[in-house]
Order: structure tokens, then C-alpha cells, then sequence
């Protein structure tokens, strides 16, 4: 519990205050390293990107495999290099795992998922908590030279699901979206779309509210 300003705690004011619930306020983030088996709760940034509704992020600058969760709303989260896992909880959230192979959970809200196939890397994404109002993003995907194709199920143990394969820019499959625990008769709902901004062409999934 606060301390409040009674008539016993005078002394406090309404700046007290604010710096009180500032030092005891929950972490906005919480993070483990694979590699290490370190659990930290590094400190996020304000969010001044292009996306109006993120409020923080937090960038992962290492390449050590992670998995980070979030107990703010409203978050951008990018991962490095290793296969990591990303867990939001409420508000609209951006979960990008980057390259490797990564679990992205979505929370309450409506969230977007990236995956960047625009480095040519091989990538992975599991995305567990799909639903209405959701936003898959697949960056890189040109329909001019790129392909992709349902590849019935697959994925890890408890998280398998529909999955889509990519071909992107006339190379062998180098992108792969599992869509955990869904079902194929939810897989055949999504609406998928090419489309292009700011002159980046990408694949776009979602699921018709």
C-alpha cells in the first residue's frame, strides 16, 4: 500500500508522492537470458516513433537468446538476434522478435506482429494469442518475386498450429508464421493482403472482426 497524506503523514505532499509510487511502481519490463539464466528488469524508453498509441520499448541490443515480458500497456518490443520469446499483456502492443526463431504472445489487446524478411535472414515467428483485431506483418515481401503457401500444421510441442511459409524475393522458403493453436477453419478466415508504405512492400494477416 502508498503512504497517503493524513492527517498522521502531514509532512508528504502531492510531489512526495508522485516520487513514492514512481520508486515502488511495478517494472515495465522483465527479461531472462537463455545463455546466462540472468533475470534483470531492464529499463524501457518513451516510444517516440510514428505509432500513436506506444507509449514505451524497449530495444534488445544483445544477441544472447531472451525472453522478455512486458507489464505495461502499450509497448514496442524488438529482440535480437537469437530465438527469443516476447510476451505483452494489455493496450496495443508491436512484438518483434527479429531474426531466429520466436514465440511472440500477444496480450488483451490489439496487437501487431512483425517479421522482417528484408535482411534475407531465415525467421520463424510462433505467434500464440492470435486474435480478431490482430495484425500479422510480414516486411520484405514483394508479390512481384515473393510466393507463400499453407503448409498444413507444424510448430513446437503445445504451440503448433496452421502455418504459412514465404518465399521471398525468388529464394528457397526463408520466412515462417505458426499460428498457434489455431484451428485451420480459423486459418482460412484471415484476410491476407499485399500492400506497401513509405515504398516497403509487406504481407499483412488479419483476422476480419
Amino acid at each position: 500500500m502508498y503512504p497517503s497524506a493524513t492527517a498522521s503523514n502531514q509532512e508528504l505532499n502531492g510531489s512526495d508522492l508522485d516520487g513514492i509510487h514512481a520508486l515502488y511502481a511495478a517494472p515495465s519490463f522483465a527479461m531472462t537470458d537463455a545463455v546466462t539464466h540472468v533475470s534483470t528488469h531492464p529499463d524501457g524508453e518513451v516510444y517516440t516513433g510514428p505509432v500513436g498509441y506506444l507509449q514505451e520499448q524497449y530495444l534488445y541490443a544483445g544477441t544472447n537468446a531472451v525472453a522478455i515480458s512486458s507489464n505495461s500497456p502499450s509497448v514496442f518490443v524488438h529482440g535480437g538476434p537469437g530465438d527469443d520469446a516476447i510476451a505483452v499483456s494489455s493496450g496495443q502492443n508491436v512484438l518483434d522478435g527479429g531474426p531466429g526463431s520466436n514465440f511472440l504472445v500477444g496480450g488483451s489487446g490489439n496487437d501487431a506482429f512483425f517479421l522482417d524478411a528484408r535482411g534475407g535472414q531465415t525467421t520463424w515467428g510462433t505467434l500464440a494469442n492470435f486474435h480478431a483485431g490482430d495484425t500479422a506483418t510480414l516486411w520484405g515481401f514483394d508479390p512481384a518475386n515473393s510466393t507463400w503457401f499453407w503448409d498444413g500444421t507444424a510448430g513446437a510441442p503445445g504451440y503448433t498450429g496452421p502455418t504459412l511459409r514465404a518465399a521471398i524475393g525468388g529464394a528457397s522458403v526463408t520466412t515462417s508464421i505458426t499460428f498457434a493453436n489455431m484451428t485451420p477453419a480459423d486459418s482460412s478466415r484471415l484476410l491476407i493482403r499485399p500492400d506497401t508504405i513509405g515504398g516497403t512492400p509487406f504481407l499483412s494477416l488479419t483476422i476480419p472482426g
